[in-house]
C-alpha cells in the first residue's frame, strides 16, 4: 500500500510462520503474541518455566508483578533468529490457578494431578526479531492496545464508520472531521479519567443534554445543575452560569 512500516506490533491471531516469514521477507521488524501451539512456544515453555520466576527477571507493569526472560531462538520457516520473551503475569495466574482447581475438583482431581495444569498458568510468550529490554517491552506490546482504544473511538464517537461517499475529496474530508472528532473525545475522556469521576464521557454528554434554559427578555436562565452536571463541570473547571445575556437582533 506505500506505507513506510518499519515495526508491527500484532496479536497472537496473527502469529504464523508464513506471517513471521512474509514481515521478515518485507523488511518489517516485528513484536507480537505467540499462540501456544506452535513448537517454538512449546520448547521455550518447556526450557524456561522453570526458571522465570526469579527476582532477576522481575519487571512492574500497570502496578503488578510480571516476570520476563528474553531468550534467542528460530522465527518462521526460514530457521532466522529472533528472540522470545516467556513472561508470566503472577496476577493473572492467580485468577487462573482459581478457576483449574475448582474444576479439579469438581473432576474429583488431587493436588497432584492438578499441578501439571496449573504449571504453565498465566504465562505467555512475546516473539520479536530485536532485542528489546525486559523494562519495555509490555510498554511497547501493549501500545496496540491504546491504538484499537483510538480506533474504536474513532468509530464510535468519531463516527468513522460508515462511510457512504462518492469522492476520494469527500472521503479525505470525512476523515479529516472524524480525525478532530476523534481528537476531541479522546481528550474529553482522558480529563475525566484523570479527575477521577465516576462519568464516562457517554454518560456525562447524556446528562448535560439534560440541562436546559428559560428565556426572560434578553437573558436565558440555566436550570440548576444536578450533582452528576456539577461534577463534570468540576472535572473541566467549568461554572456553570446562572444567566446568559442573549443578543440583541435587530
Amino acid at each position: 500500500m506505500g506505507v513506510d512500516t518499519k515495526f508491527a506490533i500484532l496479536g497472537a491471531g496473527y502469529y504464523t510462520n508464513a506471517n513471521a516469514d512474509a514481515l521478515m521477507a518485507g523488511g518489517v521488524s516485528f513484536l507480537m503474541r505467540m499462540k501456544p501451539n506452535p513448537r517454538a512456544y512449546k520448547e521455550v515453555v518447556r526450557d524456561h518455566l522453570a526458571t522465570l520466576e526469579r527476582r532477576e527477571n522481575t519487571v512492574m507493569h500497570n502496578g503488578r508483578f510480571v516476570y520476563v526472560k528474553r531468550v534467542p531462538c528460530d522465527i518462521g520457516t526460514g530457521g532466522r533468529r529472533g528472540w522470545a520473551y516467556p513472561c508470566l503475569d503472577t496476577a493473572m495466574r492467580r485468577e487462573l490457578e482459581r478457576d483449574a482447581a475448582r474444576r479439579a475438583a469438581e473432576a474429583g482431581l488431587g493436588g497432584t494431578e492438578a499441578f501439571d495444569s496449573m504449571a504453565a498458568k498465566g504465562v505467555f510468550v512475546l516473539v520479536s526479531t530485536r532485542k528489546i529490554s525486559k523494562e519495555k517491552l509490555l510498554p511497547l506490546y501493549y501500545t496496540r492496545d491504546r491504538v484499537k482504544k483510538v480506533f474504536e473511538l474513532a468509530k464510535q464517537g468519531g463516527k468513522a464508520l460508515p462511510v457512504s461517499v462518492q469522492t476520494e475529496e469527500t472521503f479525505r474530508s470525512h476523515l479529516l472531521l472524524c480525525f478532530m472528532a476523534t481528537a476531541a473525545t479522546k481528550m474529553m475522556s482522558d480529563v475525566l479519567a484523570s479527575a477521577k469521576t465516576s462519568l464516562t464521557l457517554e454518560s456525562m454528554l447524556e446528562i448535560l443534554h439534560e440541562q436546559y434554559g428559560i428565556i426572560y427578555g434578553d437573558e436565558m436562565v440555566t436550570t440548576e445543575p444536578v450533582r452528576k452536571m456539577n461534577e463534570a463541570y468540576r472535572a473541566f473547571g467549568i461554572k456553570c452560569p446562572e444567566t446568559i445575556s442573549l443578543p440583541v437582533v435587530g
